[in-house]
């Protein structure tokens, strides 16, 4: 991954792919609770399979 697509993902957390074909991926979500006592998601990728 380019350092410029780090940063932007880093920044941008709205960011999605697309994919030409179907892939088996393992997603982690989680609900976070800011310093304010607000609530969010967040889905983190542990891991993928290429399509073959």
């Amino acid at each position: 991954m380019s350092t410029e697509m780090f940063k932007e993902l880093k920044k941008n957390n709205n960011l999605q792919f697309r994919v030409p074909s179907a892939i088996k991926a393992m997603i982690k979500k989680e609900f976070v609770t800011d310093y304010l006592e607000e609530y969010y998601e967040r889905y983190t990728l542990m891991q993928f399979e290429p399509p073959e």
